[in-house]
């Protein structure tokens, strides 16, 4: 049936937007929503998604010229021929399921054709009017058809309440009608998942807590349906039954219908029933923007754009593709003022980058109308990442330049265009034009360091300017850092040694004292670095002595400061001292009940991130009860129960697999891991735990893909080459590991990493090439130990001598359990070796999973591992949408 015959049937049924955004804002509890949301896929197509329909067509034709053999096409012919032929399988009253079945065989292969089709779409801006009117509680449930995670993202970029958000059956459990936050509700799965429900007999029906909570929840709230055209059976069946009684939809359902809409017989029938009515709308953006104007008035422009995300989305409502301010005067005022809104930030963006002070740089920095104008320009061209126009303008205006601060940002500009495109050359040249327009700038040396990848180059440099900036504190912070840097992560002679660094580091102290100074934190790792190999007793004494001391100038001058709560946990840390780490623990929760809002969650991640590490200190029998305890902690749940930062999220995983053995639930958190913004802060962590106890590659592949562009590349390749190394891809581990290596990770760490990788793959030639050459050059004891242990591992599989003497040394030397577990399986030593593996794994048992990936390690030295699984079998919360 068509709208126009519908009208004339139903005219009495019909209602105006008017009516409802009446029905909406007249709550007796502002608090509480009249109404929950039903979307379907025609929410979706203004933000680049192919509605059913659309897909109906393009299969429709696909298959009838493959089954007719026949060139041409017409719509009619196609429906009597399938009718005909392949009622069998062809549903006329549903296409949309029939042709998705026979197109796709497999659910895993429906799903990669979803997520094909949502991948990279970006909400319209219909869902920022509908999070506002989240925000503002004429909403705070809605159900949707949709696989698409577009209104995921839009809260997470407009809002910051972060929804709660079911996709799989069981999930539904924990949800409550009375919880405050927005919940989100997917009909039929979410496309990460291969049970999506979008084939005929998978709509017969909804699970049964899917079905559960639409009838509890239309106890309270009446039903508004938007872009869905009630192809469902399950859905309809459902609602249908609720209708029959009284007590259920007591607000009525108003469903929403464009002029264009073909209405189906099943929605018709639903029409004539009691409390159901239509409403004409032109679209979900168009009518979603009255509800808006009318309740909460105009888009708020209030929130900051400057995520990167967030700026993509604005710039697809400023874009208008889809021509939705020619249909909607209030889009049209919105779109227009979110045009102005982003020119302004960009404007305001690029101030705050001109006028920037760097490393206490006090000049003035005043520039023309002509200069800043030419600055947005470039700057746009960059966005743009339009490098060779961007090159060009620079180059014309740097000929014309008067002003030294404009000529100076030209030349920055101009420096970042080549290391993008990777000339190092001519980046230094322009460096070295910056230095010679001012010689003691402190900033222009610092950058020209920073412009040279070999950090040797790099720490040559600065010694050779050393002299010159004696005085200036962050000049020394920087030489310490980067040569502690070449120290640690090159295999050649270092440009400074360990006392020279030290020097630095008191030397920027001496300059500026104060607890904000970088100093405090380089200077412990430099303590560490200089007693690193110690083994007797008077060394280990007089390290734990220089460390104390060292905190304790930290704590007279003010033991609340973040800086002396960081450097507590890094000293309890590096002497891996558990009665030191619980005190400092108990320091920070009397910081923490005496701290602002906003330290308050600094100091949560603080604890967080020890109760993480308390497994691998020595002494900490009771680390489980003690970690459980803060599990269990009120101020742990205060976290829980709303916006869950990463550490808790990173916390509570560890947790569940290393203390609670519940692979199953430790996978679901890692899985809010992978959606949470900042999830790429722990990247190597997640993926570490993902490639250990899954088998979930797409999730992982998703994963990077999200962070790839807020990660450093040398965590990026790191993580590349662990994923690739569990997908069985040998060659592509090693050429990611190379990439890390040459991105700066440390030689030993390299070492240790490639060897692992080649020992994986039975390449026991290549390990031993690689460690007899380069094991002499690693500067750590146990680093050394480590390596020994691949080097006859590989030497023990080509049929030759172990080196008997070494390897007992490696048990003496006792630089950790695991090590001393590798050198007994390489003797063979199996009762000596399985009793040291039960009781790593019954104080961690996350050990039983890394032990099954230790080439070392016997199959038969390991107990069984019977609930590995991966995350799309988990009869849990759903993993949210992370592209």
């Amino acid at each position: 049936m068509d709208y126009k015959k519908l009208r004339e049937e139903l005219s009495h049924k019909e209602r105006t937007i008017d009516d409802l955004i009446s029905y909406i804002g007249t709550r007796t509890n502002n608090s509480v929503p009249n109404y929950s949301l039903l979307l379907g896929a025609g929410a979706s197509f203004s933000s680049g998604i192919r509605t059913g329909g659309n897909l109906v067509d393009v299969w429709r034709q696909e298959i009838y010229k493959k089954l007719s053999g026949k060139s041409d096409y017409d719509v009619k012919v196609a429906k009597e021929f399938l009718i005909t032929n392949h009622s069998n399988w062809y549903s006329l009253s549903n296409e949309y399921s029939s042709l998705f079945e026979y197109k796709f065989d497999l659910p895993n292969q429906r799903r990669r054709f979803v997520e094909q089709e949502v991948d990279n779409k970006l909400p319209s801006i219909g869902y920022s009017y509908l999070v506002s009117l989240t925000k503002n509680r004429y909403f705070d449930t809605v159900y949707t058809t949709n696989f698409d995670d577009l209104l995921s993202e839009a809260f997470y970029q407009f809002s910051q309440t972060r929804p709660i958000v079911c996709a799989h059956d069981s999930s539904l459990n924990s949800i409550s009608i009375s919880s405050s936050r927005p919940k989100i509700i997917k009909l039929h799965g979410d496309y990460l998942f291969d049970d999506i429900k979008s084939t005929l007999r998978e709509t017969e029906s909804l699970e049964s807590n899917t079905k559960e909570k639409l009838i509890e929840f239309s106890k309270e709230y009446g039903l508004i349906v938007i872009g869905y055209s009630g192809n469902d059976r399950s859905i309809m069946d459902v609602i249908s039954h609720l209708l029959k009684t009284e007590e259920y939809l007591k607000n009525g359902i108003y469903w929403c219908i464009r002029e264009s809409d073909y209405i189906n017989p099943e929605l018709t029938k639903l029409l004539w029933k009691d409390r159901v009515y239509f409403i004409k709308i032109d679209g979900f953006d168009e009518v979603l923007a009255e509800i808006h104007h009318t309740l909460a008035k105009e888009l708020s422009l209030e929130d900051n754009f400057t995520n990167s995300k967030k700026e993509l989305i604005i710039s697809s409502f400023t874009k208008d593709e889809f021509k939705l301010s020619e249909k909607s005067e209030l889009i049209k005022y919105d779109i227009s003022q979110l045009r102005k809104h982003k020119d302004s930030m960009d404007i305001s963006n690029l101030i705050r980058e001109l006028n920037e002070k760097e490393f206490n740089d006090d000049d003035d920095k005043i520039f023309s109308e002509d200069d800043f104008k030419v600055f947005l320009k470039i700057d746009r061209l960059l966005k743009e990442k339009n490098y060779t126009q961007a090159k060009d303008m620079l180059k014309v205006h740097l000929e014309n330049v008067e002003n030294l601060k404009s000529k100076e940002i030209y030349i920055r500009k101009l420096i970042g265009i080549n290391k993008l495109q990777g000339s190092e050359s001519e980046s230094i040249k322009l460096c070295d034009e910056l230095i010679e327009m001012d010689p003691f700038s402190v900033r222009n040396f610092i950058f020209k360091a920073e412009n040279l990848s070999n950090l040797t180059e790099r720490c040559d440099l600065l010694k050779d300017n050393k002299n010159k900036f004696e005085k200036n504190y962050v000049f020394q912070n920087y030489i310490a850092s980067t040569g502690f840097d070449e120290l640690k992560y090159t295999k050649g002679s270092p440009v400074f040694n360990i006392e020279n660094l030290e020097s630095f580091v008191d030397k920027s102290l001496s300059l500026n004292p104060g607890l904000d100074n970088q100093a405090w934190k380089i200077k412990l790792d430099i303590i560490d670095e200089k007693f690193s190999d110690v083994i007797d007793k008077k060394s280990k004494s007089l390290k734990s002595e220089s460390i104390s001391n060292f905190v304790e100038k930290a704590r007279v001058i003010n033991d609340s400061h973040l800086k002396y709560l960081e450097i507590t946990l890094r000293d309890s840390y590096l002497e891996k001292d558990y009665e030191k780490a619980m005190k400092a623990i108990d320091h920070l929760k009397v910081c923490y009940s005496q701290s602002s809002d906003n330290k308050k969650v600094k100091i949560f991640d603080l604890i967080c991130e020890r109760f993480t590490s308390l497994y691998d200190y020595k002494n900490n029998n009771n680390y489980m009860k003690d970690w459980t305890t803060f599990i269990e902690s009120d101020l742990f749940k205060s976290y829980d129960k709303k916006n869950k930062p990463i550490s808790l999220l990173i916390c509570h995983s560890e947790y569940l697999l290393k203390v609670d053995r519940d692979v199953e639930k430790c996978l679901i958190k890692l899985s809010e891991c992978c959606v949470h913004p900042n999830g790429y802060e722990y990247a190597r962590s997640i993926i570490s735990h993902l490639t250990s106890i899954s088998s979930d590659f797409e999730i992982m592949d998703a994963f990077v893909n999200k962070i790839s562009e807020k990660v450093s590349e040398l965590t990026l390749n790191m993580i590349k080459s662990d994923i690739a190394v569990e997908k069985g891809l040998h060659n592509e581990a090693l050429d990611y590991i190379d990439l890390a290596y040459k991105n700066g990770v440390p030689f030993e760490d390299y070492l240790i990493r490639k060897s692992y990788i080649l020992l994986r793959y039975e390449k026991y030639h290549q390990v031993k090439n690689l460690l007899d050459s380069n094991n002499s050059k690693v500067k750590s004891s146990a680093g050394r130990d480590l390596l020994l242990i691949n080097r006859e591992l590989a030497a023990k599989n080509l049929g030759e001598t172990l080196n008997e003497v070494a390897i007992r040394n490696i048990i003496s030397h006792g630089y950790s359990e695991h090590l001393i577990i590798a050198a007994e399986c390489l003797f063979g030593k199996k009762v000596q070796a399985m009793r040291l593996i039960n009781a790593s794994i019954s104080k961690n048992y996350s050990d039983l999973f890394s032990f099954n990936k230790w080439p070392v390690i016997p199959n038969d030295y390991l107990p069984p591992i019977n609930n590995q699984v991966s995350l799309d079998s988990t009869d849990t919360q759903s993993i949210q949408s992370i592209n």
